[in-house]
């Protein structure tokens, strides 16, 4: 293991470690800090930060979904606190336009501003290959379902496109519909856990059938696309072993 690594790895112990005894031991006005995570006290948390920011609260979120997206690091938190804070329309709408532009942002980054430093980093790695053997025939599609599968974990997706040779459209479009459900799948956590469960989330539900049937379209698409291509590729496959054959014996005469 490499000492950077090793020195990240106990780095998160000891944040981990000081948090814990921090929640034990540490008092404010004579209360735990623990006692602050009850869910009363998470309401009115949640009732403070909405009314004392106002609109400024989601511009935060956009920024904190920029950040870690350029950064690298996760950003599911933020959806399901989006989730936890407002309406789930509302929610999904701040979770889904954040998400599509941090991970725009990251893109940005890797193709445009540091072009050289990515693709010394991911030029020639495994993924990059992997997606340019699919994205010259299918752009769009891969970049939407590499998203809804997790084929590639998000953080290495986000910079791994910048060195392909997809065009900013069609990983755009793709991005934005393949990280839909598992936005919904987080703000819909926070939600629930501010409803405190499946009562009121109907439009939760009626949302989430529509985008698995959408799924569905998408994914019976890209593999129908894939076996009709070797298809083609195997009917021309004695067609052009004849032509060689009949090459060879012009050839010889």
């Amino acid at each position: 293991m490499k000492k950077s690594k090793l020195t990240l790895i106990i780095l998160f112990l000891i944040c981990i470690a000081a948090i814990g005894l921090s929640l034990i031991f540490v008092k404010i006005d004579g209360i735990p800090i623990r006692s602050y995570f009850t869910p009363a006290h998470l309401v009115n948390t949640r009732d403070w930060l909405v009314k004392n920011f106002g609109l400024w609260l989601p511009l935060i979120i956009i920024a904190l979904y920029i950040i870690f997206n350029i950064a690298g690091q996760a950003t599911m938190f933020f959806s399901i606190l989006c989730g936890y804070l407002y309406t789930f329309p509302s929610a999904l709408a701040l979770a889904w336009i954040g998400m599509s532009i941090g991970i725009a942002s990251s893109f940005i980054c890797g193709r445009y501003l540091f072009r050289d430093s990515f693709e010394n980093k991911f030029g020639n790695s495994e993924h990059v290959k992997m997606l340019n053997e699919y994205i010259g025939s299918h752009p769009f599609l891969t970049s939407a379902v590499t998203r809804l599968f997790f084929v590639i974990p998000y953080n290495i997706q986000n910079y791994a496109y910048s060195c392909t040779i997809i065009k900013p459209f069609s990983y755009f479009a793709g991005t934005i519909l393949g990280i839909l459900p598992i936005t919904i799948l987080n703000v819909a956590c926070g939600y629930l856990i501010r409803t405190g469960g499946l009562k009121d989330s109907a439009e939760v539900k009626t949302i989430t059938s529509i985008l698995a049937v959408i799924m569905v379209i998408t994914i019976i698409i890209f593999i129908g696309k894939k076996k009709s291509k070797k298809c083609i590729i195997k009917a021309k496959q004695p067609m052009i072993n004849d032509n060689q054959i009949a090459g060879k014996h012009n050839g010889t005469k």
